[in-house]
């Protein structure tokens, strides 16, 4: 495999918002108690692989909580079976739990701390996540302590891939809900095991057609003259995982993504086209036809307004000329930020947004909170809500936001090339196994693919568009560099390698010329 690109960048780093949270000594206990997780329930439209999916997902961000250690229920289990040997469980209790102090009496019987469980449904493309955890009373007497916890996202795109991301966001939130409400005078531990198979959040791995680019060109051109642009569309994806200097299949992307009306969605694949070598003249051509399409939406024509001078100076965050009802909350979710009390900042800020669903203030905080910690899936929805509260910000806000928000993604995007360089690296002078770095990337492809979501959806004024669009495209690279060589771990195809090497070159320079 052949050593891909190391990337050297210094970024500016805004410290009142981006920040790591120290881990004390005080969080160093030797051991932390024990949940017991059933699998989510399949409800209404979800199939029974998304639900194992879901539980996975769920088991991942409760570990990530650093209170409680998660184990699967299993009735096969020897520790199971041992108890029902013993007469501490029965038969008919290890299969027809389904009141929620059923479940809480296995896991006592079982010696666990807790119990967690829930049920998974998809209405579309909106992913709910329904999560509650309990714990044994006290006494016999006492009746459980049960925690509620809800979380829910909307799929992007199609396929497996876009419900296994909203899944993501959906399980991140519930868990935070619950845990929140079950865990608040826990001490944190620092995990100290690595992530192993059984924690993987993929659905299903990618899997090679075995057609050649030519094949799939043919299949996808046929496929878009007989007007199945979803079809077309994972066609030309394909030929661009195989050949990623392909610029054609990204061109005829751009053009079903103008016939659908997703225009974000075709710029940005008409920019990395024009990065690769395609005819400038139609790189401009379909660019033509986007802004036809958006002067009838936007009722003006493609002639864009002189763009605001970057350099004036910042002002505050508007001035409210009377009191808001949800004042006091927000006050104290910024007390919690600034005494980086993540978890409780974000339950202060929901609260006030509840009190006041005009407000745009809370949505901004959590959008800033979110993206500085890392959790863009989670940004992504809140700037939804943001955008819904605020739709047209006055200039210097829109500028201040951009700025806190792309100095965070550039610093969370330079530590997702190191982390792909490093863990090529570890696994090259083999400190790192095979399955280490098969989940270290499954992690990181997670990651980017939100960031080149929230890139997207970045509040940016006119001037920062085309920068804004250079972002997305570098996260799109490095994540199908990450894809590249996740299909070769699976498959041996060591053709991904030079994909990946490709990919990881086009990112490291969109994600560099940005700013020139």
């Amino acid at each position: 495999m052949k050593r891909s690109v190391v990337f050297v960048l210094m970024l500016t780093v805004l410290a009142s918002v981006i920040y790591a949270v120290p881990v004390t000594d005080e969080d160093r206990a030797e051991s932390r108690p024990v949940m017991l997780l059933f699998e989510l329930k399949a409800g209404e439209g979800a199939r029974k692989d998304v639900a194992k999916a879901a539980t996975a997902s769920v088991r991942k961000y409760l570990r990530n909580t650093e209170k409680v250690d998660v184990i699967l229920f299993d009735r096969e289990s020897p520790i199971v079976q041992r108890a029902v040997v013993q007469k501490a469980l029965t038969e008919e209790q290890i299969t027809t739990y389904a009141a929620r102090e059923d479940r809480i009496n296995v896991a006592a019987a079982l010696q666990f701390d807790y119990a967690c469980a829930g049920d998974i449904n998809i209405d579309g493309n909106n992913i709910k996540i329904n999560l509650w955890g309990g714990k044994p009373g006290e006494k016999a007497k006492d009746k459980p302590l049960i925690w509620e916890g809800v979380g829910s996202s909307s799929a992007s795109g199609t396929g497996d891939n876009g419900i296994a991301n909203a899944i993501e966001s959906a399980a991140s939130m519930a868990v935070l809900d619950m845990a929140n409400k079950a865990f608040g005078g826990l001490t944190r531990i620092p995990a100290k095991d690595a992530l192993t198979p059984d924690n993987s959040d993929a659905i299903t791995p990618a899997v090679d057609s075995g057609d050649s680019v030519g094949d799939l060109f043919a299949k996808g051109d046929e496929a878009a003259a007989a007007g199945n642009t979803a079809v077309a569309i994972d066609y030309y994806k394909q030929v661009i995982n195989k050949a990623p200097n392909n610029f054609e299949a990204r061109l005829k992307l751009a053009d079903i993504f103008i016939k659908r009306g997703c225009n974000d969605e075709a710029k940005d694949e008409i920019n990395r086209a024009e990065a690769l070598g395609a005819d400038s003249k139609e790189c401009e051509r379909l660019r033509n036809k986007i802004a036809g399409i958006d002067a009838v939406v936007s009722g003006t024509d493609s002639q864009q307004q002189p763009a605001p001078d970057p350099t004036k100076p910042d002002k505050p965050i508007r001035a409210r000329t009377f009191t808001y009802p949800n004042d006091s909350k927000i006050s104290e979710g910024d007390r919690f930020w600034n005494e980086k009390a993540t978890d409780k900042a974000l339950i202060a800020y929901r609260e006030a947004a509840k009190i006041t669903p005009s407000d745009y203030r809370p949505y901004e905080r959590m959008a800033m909170l979110y993206a500085s910690v890392g959790k863009f899936g989670e940004c992504v929805q809140t700037l939804a809500a943001l955008n819904k509260a605020d739709p047209y910000p006055p200039e210097n806000d829109l500028a201040n936001r951009y700025r806190v928000f792309s100095l965070t993604f550039d610093k969370h995007f330079e530590s997702a090339m190191k982390k792909y360089n490093s863990s090529f690296n570890a696994y090259a002078d083999g400190s790192s196994t095979r399955e280490s770095y098969y989940n270290t990337l499954r992690s990181l492809s997670t990651r980017l693919t939100q960031m080149a979501s929230f890139a997207d959806c970045m509040p940016a004024p006119a001037y920062a568009q085309a920068i804004n669009a250079k972002r997305g495209s570098a996260a799109t690279f490095l994540a199908q560099a990450v894809s590249s060589v996740l299909l070769y771990l699976e498959t041996g195809d060591s053709a991904q390698t030079e994909n990946a090497d490709v990919f990881a070159s086009q990112a490291y320079v969109l994600f560099t010329s940005k700013d020139k």
